[in-house]
């Protein structure tokens, strides 16, 4: 199948296109905080501090970041997964199957989960860091000025852009794992009710364990490599082998539905 047939899909719905365009600009209205700040007598940040992962927005309680990636992995289902539910639902999936192979159907699914929602993820973060870099021209305010937290903090802030990139792949990353495994739970189970609730509790387990997942979200805090990397590896981890071995059982131990 190939990329149009699940942009048309996608773009035909409107609730999948709403959550598309919340997960690209929802970032951008964390902006306007900014101004309303700078408007009260504020700082004028440095663009690369006002970032929408740098979680700046205190006096809102990080609201707009808890907005996007508290229930992450609900827009992502509805965004990838709901397809998958909806081709069982009217047998559309067994057509589909006939016409490439189950196992195929499978991968193309898992591709695109990944890729729409890793690709979505990152360019809503990009553009939230682009229009920084545009409205907070000239800005000098550094928050971490006098603040050393380590050899891994001291790179952040001597490279801020860098940065930023680098902890946007990251969460575009996750936000792809996550979301295949979605799509395979989907796949899988074929019932919101199992589907749904799963993803999420697997989801806010790493939230709001000691070693959240959020670490990994936000550059220029306390935690350095040996922090970071082990909750970065762990989930992307998790969420391979729940994907793989949901595609195991369906293509190899549970009987063919055609």
């Amino acid at each position: 199948m190939r990329v149009h047939f699940y942009a048309n899909r996608l773009w035909k719905d409107w609730t999948k296109k709403g959550i598309f365009l919340f997960l690209l600009f929802w970032p951008v209205f964390e902006i306007g905080y900014y101004i309303y700040c700078i408007y009260l007598g504020g700082y004028v940040y440095q663009p690369d501090f006002a970032f929408f992962l740098t979680c700046n927005s205190i006096g809102f309680g990080h609201l707009f970041q808890s907005i996007y990636f508290w229930f992450l992995p609900l827009y992502l289902l509805i965004l990838v997964a709901e397809d998958c539910l909806e081709d069982f639902k009217t047998e559309f999936r067994n057509a589909l199957i006939v016409r490439i192979g189950k196992k195929k159907y499978i991968l193309n699914h898992i591709r695109k989960g990944f890729l729409t929602s890793s690709v979505t993820v990152l360019t809503g973060l990009l553009f939230n860091l682009l229009l920084v870099h545009i409205v907070f021209e000239g800005g000098v305010y550094n928050p971490y000025v006098d603040i050393n937290y380590g050899s891994f903090f001291e790179w952040q802030v001597g490279h801020p852009l860098a940065a930023d990139i680098v902890f946007s792949c990251a969460a575009a990353l996750i936000a792809g794992m996550a979301a295949s495994a979605g799509v395979m739970l989907a796949i899988v189970f074929h019932d919101r009710k199992i589907v749904y609730p799963a993803l999420m509790v697997t989801w806010f387990v790493f939230f709001l364990q000691k070693d959240s997942i959020m670490l990994v979200f936000q550059p220029f805090s306390e935690y350095g490599i040996a922090e970071l990397l082990p909750v970065a590896v762990t989930v992307i981890c998790f969420y391979f082998l729940l994907s793989a071995g949901l595609y195991i059982w369906e293509v190899f131990l549970e009987k063919q539905i055609i």
